[in-house]
């Protein structure tokens, strides 16, 4: 019997004991967790004449009971049972699902009356906290601790990350903090794109993140769709251009949003990037108009399909587990799209629209020349009245709220906005995309995983995308942020966020050992 199908026997009579009663013939006396800089480790004492047949953790890592696996109280990310740990796959709730291509082996032993664990820090998440829920399992019965937190010791000042959560090397555009040696110029960003009530405040651009290495691969041939009035992206209109792991039941339905996606391929390591993106049928082949070169998830990360700069369509995207109640904004610089035709520079090289895009970005979109800066913004050069942003004001450019400004006078309602304003003012935010209208855009993950919009709502009782009509205190607060924007002239590749000292730490190194998903 092969590895694997041993896995899936012993988890399938797990399963099968799930609805039977905690007998009171053993339990789970107590549970004691400690840490160290690189791993965490387990203590569980158990008593009982009858043998258990599996000592197991349930271990929750964003402390939500709405998410991963529910048990004990807690919705488990990530399963110990005996010497094996897992990852968690499912939809939630009580799909006991759990990813048993991509197992690790953990240091355990057990003595028949105890059970310890040491686990590497680099499999989790890097995080501040974890709930844990210990569980005996015997023939017929099983017995399940009360939660046990645990807060990171204080002496511990460097994380592992996990790259598939936390993409890319520490001095990735994305993952730099905004230096003390930033210079600030103005952004003008208007409180009204367009002066239109219905200006997206903000729209949402809903980046496909696959990743998931062990799925079917599956063919994306060539569709010359696009975003053409009334384009079928569903049906394929040329060549086979690559093949993708993605699950079977993963499905992009037509549609004419950017469509941006990202594969992590069968080693783990090499990420596809393609757009617009579509797979109309469970199981069926998907279809892409462009296909970008391989990017590496430790490396830089600046490459991608975001087609109005080339940039990443997974890094600045706004995560699952981020902006959560509790919780500190994202720890890594955003994405944002603009009203290109008002607040972007009037850029006159035709030949190479050179003028329209700044370092990072690969590129500004082909109708740059003409269309960008072409609409009043109020801007004034030289006593002269122009449209457009100023020169500094080029796709690509990146955005913050200024070090020296004080957050709480900018008027926040909300709490999801103090979180994202902690973000913009420490990371800040790229421009990647023209948002092809008077509106503003957050890139926010809506992929395999699950959506981030949906885990939005679920927290906050309201809607992620908003207009400027609606007057909500979401919708305000958003304006507020993009009003309170300046452009960070300095930033380059040798002096990333401005350069001097970070506002905040570097990212967590990333695990030698990457963590299988």
């Amino acid at each position: 019997m092969s590895h694997k199908k041993f896995i899936l026997k012993g988890l399938a009579a797990l399963v099968a004991q799930y609805c039977i009663s905690t007998s009171a013939l053993a339990g789970v006396d107590s549970l004691t967790i400690q840490n160290d800089e690189t791993t965490i480790s387990f203590l569980m004492y158990y008593s009982g004449p009858s043998p258990a047949t599996a000592r197991q953790l349930y271990i929750d890592t964003d402390l939500s009971r709405n998410t991963g696996f529910t048990m004990g109280g807690v919705g488990a990310e990530f399963f110990v049972s005996d010497g094996t740990f897992f990852r968690y796959i499912g939809k939630g709730g009580y799909d006991f699902s759990w990813d048993l291509n991509n197992t690790v082996p953990v240091s355990y032993s057990d003595d028949g009356t105890k059970a310890q664990w040491t686990i590497p820090r680099s499999l989790l998440p890097a995080v501040a906290d974890v709930r844990v829920a210990g569980n005996l399992k015997g023939a017929g019965w099983q017995s399940t601790s009360s939660i046990v937190s645990h807060t990171f010791s204080s002496t511990t000042q460097v994380l592992a990350r996990d790259p598939l959560v936390w993409p890319f090397a520490q001095n990735s555009i994305w993952n730099m903090p905004i230096g003390r040696g930033a210079t600030y110029v103005p952004a003008n960003l208007p409180e009204k794109p367009g002066n239109n009530v219905w200006a997206g405040a903000p729209q949402v651009d809903r980046e496909k993140i696959v990743l998931r290495p062990n799925a079917p691969s599956t063919a994306i041939f060539t569709s010359s769709a696009g975003w053409g009035p009334g384009a079928n992206r569903c049906a394929p209109t040329g060549a086979q251009i690559t093949s993708v792991p993605i699950p079977t039941d993963y499905v992009v339905e037509n549609n004419n949003t950017n469509s941006s996606a990202t594969f992590l391929m069968e080693d783990g390591r090499t990420l596809i990037q393609s757009q617009p993106f579509a797979r109309c049928t469970a199981g069926g082949p998907a279809t892409s108009q462009a296909l970008l070169p391989p990017v590496d998830l430790y490396g830089p990360g600046i490459l991608g399909a975001h087609g109005g700069s080339r940039l990443s369509a997974i890094g600045g995207s706004l995560r699952l587990g981020e902006l959560r109640p509790g919780g500190q904004g994202p720890r890594h610089a955003l994405k944002l799209n603009v009203y290109a035709a008002q607040v972007l520079y009037k850029c006159k090289d035709k030949t190479s629209n050179s003028d329209c895009y700044r370092w990072p970005a690969l590129a500004a979109d082909k109708y740059a020349v003409g269309h960008y800066g072409t609409v009043d913004n109020g801007l004034v050069i030289n006593g002269t009245a122009d449209t457009g942003g100023s020169y500094a004001m080029r796709m690509g450019a990146l955005l913050a709220i200024p070090a020296t400004t004080d957050l709480s006078t900018l008027g926040l309602e909300t709490t999801p906005a103090k979180q994202l304003a902690w973000t913009l003012q420490n990371y800040g935010a790229y421009i990647v995309d023209d948002a092809l209208g008077p509106n503003y855009a957050l890139n926010a993950e809506d992929g395999a995983d699950g959506s981030f919009m949906k885990q939005f709502y679920d927290d906050w009782q309201f809607n992620l995308n908003a207009i400027v009509k609606d007057d909500t205190p979401w919708s305000r607060d958003f304006i507020r942020l993009m009003v309170a924007l300046y452009v960070v002239d300095n930033n380059s590749a040798t002096t990333i966020g401005g350069g001097g000292e970070p506002l905040q730490p570097l990212a967590p190194a990333l695990p030698s050992l990457l963590p299988q998903h």
